[in-house]
Formats: structure tokens, sequence, C-alpha cells
């Protein structure tokens, strides 16, 4: 995950008063959502948070 979109979500945890693992929970869904819908379910994602990073695969 790019340091740009870490450091937004660290600043939007602190400001809302929300767990950090919370927002990265609700941004990995709606990224796997946009991802699903965009290429109709032909992408299957992981995302690893011990290494920031996602992983895209193509495939069902």
């Amino acid at each position: 995950m790019s340091t740009e979109l870490l450091r937004l979500v660290d600043s939007l945890a602190r400001d809302k008063n929300i767990d950090k693992d919370l927002v990265l929970g609700d941004l990995e869904a709606a990224m796997e959502t946009a991802v699903k819908k965009k290429y109709l379910g032909a992408i299957r994602s992981r995302f690893d948070r011990s290494f920031e990073r996602r992983d895209l695969r193509g495939g069902g």
C-alpha cells in the first residue's frame, strides 16, 4: 500500500477516533467490492497487512 494512502488512513483514524485496523478493513472491503464489480469477479484479491501491499491475480 502506498505511503501516502497509509498516512491518510492513519490521519482519518486519529481525527475520527477510530481504530486504524477498522479503517483498513473497511478500505480493503471497498477495494475488493470495486474490483469485483469492475472485472465481474474475474480477479481474486488478497490483502496482506504485514507487507502492506495488495496482491491481485487473474482467474475466478
